[in-house]
């Protein structure tokens, strides 16, 4: 999908968000049927290869380990929460909850 990137006074409509920094004007939709979507790394070092809002959401490919909420996960799943009760489980049938804080 092109993006237009602005360089001075020339508009670059040949850029693409897969191969350039560029902005999303808007919502998009990815139908993906019955395949995947495979986010791949050849790094051996550093905790930072796919992320979300720096350490909402952070998955360390070299060390195989997710982190919410950490920019650098330290175990295979690593939560990092400042509000008390760090994991909530909602039955969405009987809307009953139980909060987890260690």
């Amino acid at each position: 999908m092109p993006v237009e990137q602005q360089h001075g006074d020339n508009v670059d409509t040949n850029t693409n968000i897969y191969t350039n920094d560029g902005a999303v004007s808007g919502d998009r939709t990815i139908a993906l049927a019955d395949n995947y979507i495979n986010f791949t790394s050849t790094a051996t070092t550093g905790t930072k290869f796919f992320r979300v809002d720096s350490s909402t959401f952070n998955v360390d490919m070299v060390n195989n380990r997710v982190g919410i909420g950490t920019a650098a996960p330290t175990k295979s799943l690593h939560i990092n929460s400042a509000d008390g009760g760090a994991i909530k489980i909602t039955d969405r049938n009987t809307r009953s909850r139980k909060n987890f804080g260690f």
